[in-house]
């Protein structure tokens, strides 16, 4: 099952063609990785993808115009998580977290049984309940990222747009986080997420949109993808790429100068 459709898509800052055009499929079931340099259009597209970002072409969640959907709409179909983090809000993680539940119930309405299961199994997910009391503008960076992404779990929308989520995560919760998205995909939704760590890229997405330029330069699997002539076409590095029994082990090792030389 298709959740997400873009035909033609072209995104615009400024007057400045930043994204596209370009076509994407995302499928019930994937975790897809999107990766590229700095300044390659990821977080652009991504808002796009989400309805957050004027564009050109077309963009379909479960077959419904992008552009037709009211707020609300939008947003039981998809959970964006933003790179930007920061919490203004004097609020409890609890609070914060319940937020995501707003799409689901009418205005001013109290927390339903349901809320109250989604947004307890949300913070669970992202080792939460020990902080649900703490104010969130208390909170460390890390703490703060996990609860960004508790808050789009929360909503439990089909398809989940992440920028960056693992940025400023240590490894063990980097690792956490990349499961919960393998078990998002499990249960029938789809993730796409922006990623700088190719090796969790590697490792847990089924498939790696590499993004240059703000076009697709490879859409596959992680080894087609990400292999050693892409890498080095887009980001100037060599990699060692290898297997173990958890799959595809990825790790840059060296820059490409423009005369081809290893340094």
């Amino acid at each position: 099952m298709t959740l997400l459709t873009a035909r033609a898509l072209t995104v615009a800052i400024g007057g400045r063609p930043v994204v596209g055009p370009l076509d994407l499929d995302v499928r019930a079931g994937e975790v897809v990785g999107l990766v590229g340099p700095n300044g390659a259009g990821k977080s652009t597209l991504m808002r796009a993808l989400a309805g957050l970002a004027p564009h050109g072409g077309e963009i379909r969640l479960d077959g419904a115009p992008l552009a037709r959907l009211s707020p609300g709409a939008r947003a039981r179909r998809v959970a964006h998580v933003a790179q930007t983090r920061e919490i203004a809000w004097g609020l409890t993680v609890e609070e914060v977290v319940d937020l995501g539940r707003l799409p689901h119930r009418p205005r001013f309405a109290p927390r339903s049984t349901t809320d109250i299961r989604a947004a307890a199994g949300a913070m669970a997910a992202m080792d939460l309940v020990p902080l649900a009391g703490r104010r969130a503008t208390e909170l460390s960076g890390g703490e703060t990222a996990r609860v960004v992404v508790a808050r789009a779990l929360a909503q439990e929308a089909a398809l989940l747009v992440a920028d960056e989520p693992t940025a400023g995560l240590d490894p063990a919760y980097q690792i956490a986080l990349m499961r919960v998205f393998r078990r998002m995909a499990r249960e029938g939704g789809a993730v796409v997420v922006s990623l700088h760590e190719l090796g969790l890229a590697a490792r847990f997405c089924d498939r790696v949109i590499l993004l240059d330029a703000g076009r697709i330069v490879a859409d596959g699997p992680p080894e087609a993808a990400l292999s050693a002539e892409n890498l080095a076409a887009v980001y100037g590095v060599t990699a060692h790429l290898a297997h173990d029994a958890g799959g595809l082990v990825l790790m840059p090792t060296g820059l490409i100068d423009r005369l081809g030389d290893d340094r």
